[in-house]
């Protein structure tokens, strides 16, 4: 997309100024209204958050002393006491005491009204910055900030929008008051009840701690050490009995080995013969059967003998058994033997019963020891919950006398409070005020205007610069017209018509000094209109004497684009030149403006030529000007095409362009979307000149004019109504000078829009 200029947006302004003050001033008278009407007071009031003037470390029940407090009561107390008394029950209350909403208060519900009154209550913290956050902390919370809230209340009645701020800040201290004292009456309260409770649950802790001990006494933590102490000693008791024990059995087989050998009778000599006891016998048969028995086999008769004696001795009770002492023996060394095995035996019966004694407690200790851990986490654990609630009881009974000084502060003078700095005060006026209202409604205004612009133009698709002509056609336009502010001709101001005939032509005399009164600026000297046209005729001059052309037809796609002004202007223009004349003949036949322009009247044109055979030299028209000479459309005829393709004016076109040979002839066309008749009369014509409006015509009207021509001779294009050479003050650039009236009936409009 091309580069838009300052003086482009400029003249879309222009062009579009009609949306434009079709949106905006109705919002801008909208808006003066509005401001008018506006009343909307507000009233502000600015509440101190004002620290107590004892230390707060003194009553401090958290044991530390930082900023939380003073943030902790912005955040959470203000805006309790905000929902307090911003309830639909405390603002119904205001509204009807102060009779709010008078209009409103006797059709709507309170809680409605209520919900309007709350949006209309705003509250915001204020607080100082610290701009060393590591000083800070090492300052109390009064020396850190000074925490305060401003409150605000907006109404349609300044005196009532103060009264009510007055009650709703009343409230605010009232409903603080209450909080404070009711939460530290609460505090104290429920700081008795702990403590009472706790009191209870430590009794019956320490309870639970002696039924404990006396459970597991020789168990437990305290007799952890003596249960060590008796498993050790009993581990060596046993193993010095295992010892002893172990030395006995071995002595007692030695005196068992001993007594088995000894025979417990002495032997008996009679009659010279040595008399053996029993059980010797028993035992000398013992040994005589096994070695005849080893000898003879079982059933030898010495074997058989043996067996039968040793089985009556047996029978008398005698044995060869060293474990049954024999009580009546008589032999001193086997009663010797008998006495200290005896003593051997008691002696380990009492070693046995003192082992089993002691593995019994060995078995205990060591149970009591594996106990011993599990009974000591146990008596940890209550231990450990009997302190913890021992310091517990501590810090309550600390927060407890905290509690009772915060108590007397808050019902005495010097607790933490809320104090009005700034009290509400009467609104001087309006909020916002009026005059930004206007302000800001007219930035509105002017706003919603160029969206219209804006708008209007993207949807326009009109030419919008010459460059945009130029992209479009493939070729710059010859010239650019600019928009030539002017009305049309006055009847005071025109030149006597000369009705004489003068070799057959109508003469009429043109008032140079007033040229610009007929929309002719190439009179005016030094003006760029007047150059404009010089540039448009040296190049028309050049090209058609380049193309061996004598005739030049001027159209546009519709009405209003400034042909006929552009044909009138170049002719002149021409006819000025001292090598050429000019023939104007205007085509238009249907709606002829040429002689309207020149706010000159004729009795013949054209039309009188083709329907009433009037001579071609009756017709036209000669002004003051020697080489400029004009034919006339005449009276209107619908038939225009018919008349324009018939072969008289095929040979009149012909006879023109031969009669003179310096002469050039124009011919105003109708418009290209409007008649077929520039299509009609096209083969008559060497070449054709496009008129196109800057910011009227469209795309669409430019490319299907274009395609209508076809192979015609165009030679070139004149942009008109262009903005680019004008230099007007800002307001007239964008709004275009006043249309008036003249005695014609018509609106003066500009050159370009003819």
């Amino acid at each position: 997309m091309h580069d838009i200029s300052f003086a482009d947006i400029l003249t879309i302004f222009r062009r579009r100024r009609a949306y434009f003050l079709a949106i905006a001033l109705p919002i801008a008278v909208l808006v003066i209204l509005f401001a008018l009407t506006w009343s909307r007071y507000e009233a502000t009031a600015l509440v101190e958050i004002k620290q107590s003037y004892v230390p707060q470390s003194v009553t401090n029940m958290d044991g530390n002393n930082s900023a939380n407090s003073a943030i902790g009561l912005a955040d959470r107390r203000i805006n309790l006491i905000q929902q307090r008394v911003t309830s639909s029950e405390s603002l119904s209350e205001i509204i009807t005491k102060l009779d709010l909403y008078p209009g409103a208060n006797k059709t709507a519900p309170l809680a409605k009204l209520s919900k309007q009154m709350r949006d209309n209550i705003h509250l915001n913290f204020v607080s100082s910055s610290v701009s060393n956050p590591a000083a800070a902390q090492k300052e109390s919370v009064e020396q850190l900030s000074a925490i305060a809230f401003e409150i605000s209340f907006t109404y349609s009645d300044p005196e009532l929008t103060k009264q009510a701020l007055d009650e709703i800040v009343h409230r605010f201290i009232e409903e603080d008051t209450s909080i404070r004292q009711l939460q530290a009456a609460e505090t104290n309260d429920f700081l008795n009840q702990e403590i009472e409770s706790l009191e209870d649950a430590i009794k019956e802790k320490e309870q639970r701690i002696a039924d404990f001990r006396s459970k597991y006494g020789e168990s437990g933590p305290s007799a952890i050490l003596f249960n060590q102490q008796a498993t050790m000693s009993n581990t060596q008791n046993l193993q010095n009995t295992e010892s002893q024990f172990a030395t006995n059995e071995a002595l007692l087989g030695t005196l068992r080995g001993q007594i088995a050998t000894t025979d417990p009778y002495l032997p008996t000599i009679k009659d010279g013969d040595t008399i053996v006891s029993p059980t010797t016998r028993l035992r000398t048969l013992q040994a005589q059967l096994a070695s005849l028995t080893g000898r003879y086999g079982p059933e030898h008769p010495d074997v058989v003998n043996a067996r039968e004696e040793i089985e009556a001795l047996k029978s008398q009770g005698i044995t060869t058994s060293t474990k049954k002492i024999i009580r009546d023996a008589d032999n001193p060394s086997y009663m010797q033997l008998a006495a200290q095995i005896s003593a051997l035996e008691s002696q380990q019966r009492a070693l046995r019963a003192q082992r089993a004694n002691l593995e019994q407690q060995k078995r205990k200790y060591e149970a009591m020891l594996e106990k011993n851990p599990s009974i000591e986490q146990q008596m940890s654990e209550l231990t450990l919950d009997l302190d913890n609630s021992k310091e517990r009881y501590r810090e309550l009974k600390s927060k407890k006398l905290a509690a009772e000084m915060k108590e007397k502060l808050e019902n005495g003078i010097n607790s933490e409070r809320l104090h009005v700095i700034d009290a509400p005060t009467l609104p001087e006026g309006t909020t916002p005020p009026r005059l930004i209202l206007a302000l800001m409604g007219f930035a509105l205004a002017i706003a919603s205007g160029i969206a219209a612009v804006i708008i209007a133009e993207t949807l326009g698709q009109s030419i919008r610069s010459m460059e945009h002509l130029t992209r479009l056609v493939g070729a710059a336009p010859l010239v650019h017209v600019p928009c030539i502010e002017n009305s049309l001709i006055q009847p005071s101001d025109t030149a006597s018509l000369l009705s004489t005939k003068a070799k057959g032509k109508n003469v009429a005399s043109i008032d140079t000094a007033h040229p610009e009164r007929r929309r002719i600026p190439r009179f005016r000297a030094n003006s760029k209109e007047a150059d404009t046209f010089r540039i448009l005729r040296t190049q028309i001059l050049q090209m058609m004497a380049q193309g061996g052309m004598k005739t030049l037809g001027i159209t546009s796609p519709n009405y209003g684009d400034g042909k006929t002004t552009v044909a009138l202007n170049l002719a002149f223009s021409i006819a000025l030149d001292l090598k050429q004349t000019v023939l104007l003949v205007d085509l238009d036949l249907r709606k002829p403006d040429v002689m309207s322009y020149l706010g000159l009247s004729t009795p013949y044109g054209l039309s009188d030529y083709f329907q009433n055979n009037v001579p071609i030299s009756d017709c036209l028209t000669r002004l003051s000007l020697e080489r400029l000479s004009i034919l006339p459309a005449g009276s209107n005829l619908e038939q225009s095409s018919e008349v324009l393709g018939s072969p008289k004016i095929a040979a009149l076109a012909q006879e023109l362009k031969t009669r003179y040979a310096d002469r050039l002839i124009i011919y105003d066309l109708p418009p290209m979307l409007e008649q077929d008749d520039p299509l009609v009369f096209a083969p008559q014509m060497d070449g054709i000149l496009l008129v196109v409006n800057e910011g009227f015509t469209s795309v669409q009207d430019l490319k299907t004019t274009m395609h209508r021509l076809g192979n015609a001779n165009i030679i070139g294009t004149v942009l008109n109504d262009s903005q680019r050479h004008r230099n007007p003050n800002l307001i007239e650039r964008i709004f275009g000078r006043k249309k008036r009236p003249d005695n014609l009936g018509h609106y003066a409009y500009s050159l370009s829009n003819a």
